[in-house]
C-alpha cells in the first residue's frame, strides 16, 4: 500500500496575498442588505458586479483601479470600499511512502491515527454514537474529493463560491487541504474521522488560480447557514493589524457574516493559526517580520470573533504544538493537530494522517487539523441530543473539555481544554 506523505511541512494558515487582486474590490453597504439605488450609481463607474451576498449587504466588483476607491466611497448608502484580500493555501509537497508497518489485517486507522483515538478516548465515544447523517458538518476550504472511498458515502452535497466556476468544480479538491480536513471529521474507511457517520458538505472557496478570495469565504459561510448546516469548519484565515485600513474593512465584512451565521444557529469551529504567537499581544511585540508596518492589536480572520470557536493545536503528548497560536481568552479549545517528532524529524507518524485526493492519504499538521475535530465533536453532540440549542451544544463542548497539566497553562494554550468526545457524550445518554 502506498500513501502520500507531507514531509517536514506544517499546514500553515493561508497567507495573505494580493495576487491577481489589483482590480477586484469589496463593497459593503451601510445596511445589511444590498442598497439598489447605491448599486445602480456604482454601476455607472463601469464596474462588473461579481459575487453578491445580500444577507449581509456585501458585493465583489471588478473595476478600473484609477479613482475607483475614492469615487465609490462617496456614494450614499455605501459604508466601506476596499481592495479584495486573497489567501494562498500552502503548497503541499508529496512523496510516495510505502506503508510497511501495518499488516494486511490492520487498517491505517488502527496503526497511525493516534489523534482520532485521543479525541474519542480509544473509541469509547463510538459506543455512544458515531454520529448521524442527519447532522451535517460543512467544510469551507479548498474542496473535497467527492470520489474518495473513505468520504463519498458521507458527502451530501457540494457548492463552489468563486467567479466563473463550473458546477463540477464543487466536487474536486485541487489542493488537498479540504479533503484532509474532511477526513478528520467523518472519514469511514482505511482512515477514520471523529464522527464516521456524520454527514459532510463541501463549500469550495479556492479558485482555479489557487487563491481564496475573502468574499468567497464570506459567501460560503452565509450559504451554509441558509442551507441549515449544523456545524462548519473554517481552517482558513490570516493575522491582520486592526489599525490597518484594509484590515478594518475586512473586519466589518467578516463580523457581519459571522454574526449572521450565528443568528441562524450555525456553529463555527475555526483554526487559531500557526504563527506560534500569543494572540493577546499586538503585532509590534513580536520580533519576527510582520506583514504590516502598524503595531496595533491582532485581528485574526476568523478566530477573533466571540461567535466562533477558536481551536489551537496539541501534539502527540498533549503539549501545545510548536507552531500553534495561543492566548487566554482568545483560544476556546485545543485539539490534536500533530507536530514534528524532535527525536526523529523524518518520522511523519507524530503528524495527523487523513484523506487526500486521488484515493490517497497524507500526513499533515497544523491548527487546520485541530479545528475539524472540535467541529466533529459538536456534530456528535447534536447527533446524540438533537434537542439541544446552539448555545447548549457549545457549552457542552467547552465544559467537557479536558484540562491539561497546570490549569493556568491549559487555559493559555487550550482555553477550556482539549476536546474529548467521550466526555461530551456520556452525560447526554
Amino acid at each position: 500500500m502506498s500513501l502520500f506523505v507531507l514531509a517536514f511541512l506544517l499546514m500553515m494558515v493561508p497567507a495573505q496575498t494580493e495576487a491577481s487582486g489589483d482590480s477586484e474590490f469589496v463593497v459593503t453597504f451601510e445596511k445589511e442588505e444590498i442598497d439598489q439605488e447605491a448599486l445602480e450609481e456604482l454601476k455607472e463607474l463601469e464596474v462588473e458586479v461579481n459575487t453578491q451576498i445580500p444577507q449581509i449587504g456585501v458585493i465583489a466588483v471588478e473595476a478600473d483601479e484609477k479613482d475607483f476607491l475614492e469615487k465609490a466611497s462617496q456614494i450614499d448608502g455605501i459604508e466601506h470600499v476596499t481592495r479584495e484580500v486573497f489567501w494562498e493555501p500552502p503548497e503541499i509537497e508529496k512523496e510516495t511512502f510505502d506503508q510497511e508497518e501495518a499488516s494486511e489485517e490492520s487498517s491505517l486507522y488502527e496503526v497511525f491515527q493516534w489523534d482520532i483515538k485521543r479525541v474519542t478516548q480509544n473509541e469509547k465515544a463510538w459506543d455512544i454514537t458515531r454520529g448521524d447523517d442527519s447532522v451535517t458538518v460543512g467544510v469551507i476550504d479548498t474542496g473535497i474529493d467527492a470520489d474518495h472511498p473513505d468520504l463519498k458515502e458521507n458527502l451530501e452535497f457540494a457548492t463552489v463560491h468563486y467567479e466563473d466556476a463550473e458546477e463540477e468544480d464543487a466536487y474536486v479538491d485541487p489542493n488537498g487541504h479540504g479533503t484532509h480536513v474532511a477526513g478528520s471529521i467523518a472519514a469511514d474507511g482505511e482512515v477514520k474521522g471523529v464522527g464516521p457517520d456524520l454527514g459532510l458538505a463541501s463549500f469550495r472557496v479556492m479558485n482555479d488560480e489557487g487563491v481564496i478570495p475573502s468574499v468567497a469565504t464570506a459567501d460560503a459561510i452565509a450559504t451554509a447557514a441558509d442551507k441549515g448546516v449544523d456545524v462548519v469548519n473554517i481552517s482558513l484565515g490570516a493575522l491582520r493589524d486592526i489599525t490597518d485600513e484594509e484590515s478594518r474593512e475586512l473586519y466589518h465584512m467578516t463580523r457581519r457574516v459571522v454574526e449572521y451565521a450565528d443568528d441562524q444557529g450555525m456553529i463555527m469551529a475555526v483554526s487559531a493559526g500557526n504563527d506560534s504567537r500569543d494572540l493577546r499581544k499586538p503585532m509590534g511585540e513580536f520580533d519576527d517580520e510582520i506583514d504590516f508596518d502598524e503595531t496595533g492589536p491582532l485581528f485574526d480572520v476568523y478566530s477573533y470573533f466571540p461567535d466562533t470557536i477558536a481551536v489551537s493545536a496539541s501534539d502527540i503528548q498533549d503539549n501545545l504544538a510548536s507552531y500553534s497560536n495561543y492566548g487566554q481568552a482568545r483560544v476556546d479549545l485545543g485539539a490534536p493537530g500533530g507536530d514534528f517528532n524532535p527525536e526523529d524529524p523524518e518520522d511523519p507518524t507524530t503528524l495527523c494522517l487523513s484523506t487526500y485526493p486521488g484515493e490517497g492519504y497524507a500526513w499533515m499538521a497544523g491548527t487546520s487539523m485541530a479545528s475539524p475535530k472540535a467541529a466533529a465533536v459538536a456534530g456528535l453532540i447534536i447527533s446524540e441530543n438533537p434537542g439541544l440549542s446552539h448555545d447548549e451544544v457549545i457549552t457542552q463542548l467547552k465544559e467537557t473539555a479536558e484540562t491539561i497539566d497546570h490549569p493556568s497553562d491549559s487555559r493559555r494554550n487550550f482555553g477550556h481544554g482539549l476536546v474529548n468526545s467521550y466526555e461530551a457524550l456520556k452525560d447526554l445518554e
